[in-house]
């Protein structure tokens, strides 16, 4: 899983652009506040569909990268571990059961990794 989640890391090499953050992120302040916080915990972005979820999880990991923060998506991992296969094409061939039972093990996994951006 690690060699999956090292490949997931090249999609935020770069900087966003301070005008597409709030004006609360663009002071290094107040990252170094929120990752004293965190003390080196993992952050999990969830929710429904069409919310948002993936580009919060990309901003924020992009801005916690300084402090060695990592970009994980859960589907990219998914698609790795599965032999290139879309989580669709997973979930098509053995179930919803079954690709329950694959996020399940990666997340189980995952979970111990520290300082990491899940987008689940």
């Amino acid at each position: 899983l690690m060699a999956a989640a090292d490949a997931n890391d090249a999609q935020f090499s770069e900087d966003l652009p301070p005008s597409l953050l709030a004006d609360a992120w663009t002071k290094q302040d107040v990252v170094k506040e929120l990752v004293d916080r965190l003390k080196g915990c993992s952050i999990f972005v969830i929710g429904h569909r069409a919310a948002s979820q993936s580009s919060t999880a990309l901003a924020l990991a992009r801005r916690l990268k300084e402090m060695r923060y990592r970009y994980l998506d859960l589907n990219d991992i998914v698609t790795q571990c599965s032999g290139g296969k879309a989580p669709a094409q997973v979930q098509e061939e053995e179930g919803e059961e079954g690709l329950r039972a694959l996020e399940t093990a990666i997340l189980s996994e995952a979970k111990a990794w520290p300082r990491c951006v899940f987008f689940a």
